[in-house]
């Protein structure tokens, strides 16, 4: 799973994928390395660290996306052409972040 943008719904969302076994990469402008604390049922918790690869990686590598910024016109062709076949994009940001003619050319 590939994170853009890892403020607090990011990091959350990075801990529910960790508890199902997925591998976490991360980019954000604001943020290096980030560990992640997993508490379980029994008082007992586990570190992990989540690393920031870069924007290019996570468009590059991932086989899932999930976008978490505040706005801005981030996804557009460019970006669209760099994920692998089959990529799963969220968006779970405010619109305009993914390109939407951009994103519709590409899927044709």
């Amino acid at each position: 799973l590939g994170i853009v943008g890892f403020g607090r719904i990011g990091q959350a969302l990075a801990k529910l994928a960790i508890g199902a076994g997925m591998k976490v990469v991360f980019s954000d402008i604001h943020e290096n390395n980030v560990d992640v604390e997993l508490s379980f049922f029994d008082g007992q918790s586990a570190k992990f660290t989540c690393e920031n690869v870069g924007f290019e990686h996570v468009l590059a590598e991932s086989d899932i996306i999930s976008v978490h910024v505040p706005g801005g016109d981030l996804i557009g062709t460019d970006e669209l052409v760099k994920m692998k076949d089959g990529v799963v994009l969220l968006n779970a940001a405010r619109g305009g972040v993914i390109n939407e003619e951009a994103l519709l050319d590409a899927l044709e």
